[in-house]
């Protein structure tokens, strides 16, 4: 269980509520953007999650919002026959990350708030085959970025050939690219298409 992690998608709908959120701060974060208005947070304070059995307790605040348990040995394999064959999963023990890994912090520079491609959410959102590249979260007007025509949403995939794995590579990059005073060309994908744009 992860901290809140927005997924840039305009038009959300009327139904993304009643949900759970670890914080205070995400969920806030999440009401910020015209949604979850009847959610809440906390711990959902599962019952024996080293077990499997991923009810909540009485005081969970899951039931808060409308989260009903049910019987966590209705599903999966059935037939006794097949139950003498099938292997004992391993649960994972839930643990609480209530703060935002390095990949997925925002980073302000020269007029753009960016963020790393971290995870499958990432790369659905934006129509990825990897997790490679910088997406562009919001410009300010001044952004050298916005007057070489990129958008918000935009991902920075190369920089004159060169592959942007981390936010960091493109910030020193572009800190080399300064001194040189020379254009660069970015590839970057735009709707999950492949476009050339020169800085």
């Amino acid at each position: 269980m992860q901290a809140y992690k927005p997924i840039r998608v305009d038009g959300w709908g009327d139904t993304v509520n009643y949900n759970l959120f670890l914080t205070k701060k995400d969920l806030l974060a999440a009401q910020s953007e015209g949604t979850d208005v009847q959610s809440t947070y906390g711990d959902p304070l599962f019952v024996d999650p080293a077990k499997g059995d991923y009810q909540v307790k009485e005081n969970s605040p899951a039931l808060l919002i409308g989260f009903k348990n049910f019987p966590m040995n209705d599903f999966g394999v059935q037939d006794p026959r097949l139950k003498k064959m099938a292997k004992t999963p391993t649960f994972p023990i839930p643990t609480l990350q209530t703060s935002l890994t390095k990949a997925d912090q925002i980073k302000e520079f020269l007029g753009a708030k960016l963020k790393e491609v971290n995870g499958l959410g990432d790369r659905s959102a934006y129509g990825l085959p990897d997790e490679n590249g910088v997406i562009i979260l919001a410009l300010e007007n001044n952004s050298i970025f916005k007057k070489a025509a990129l958008q918000n949403k935009d991902v920075i995939r190369e920089c004159n050939g060169i592959q942007i794995n981390s936010m960091d590579q493109l910030v020193q990059l572009i800190q080399q690219l300064q001194k040189t005073n020379k254009s660069s060309k970015f590839l970057v994908i735009r709707n999950q298409q492949l476009q050339t744009f020169e800085l």
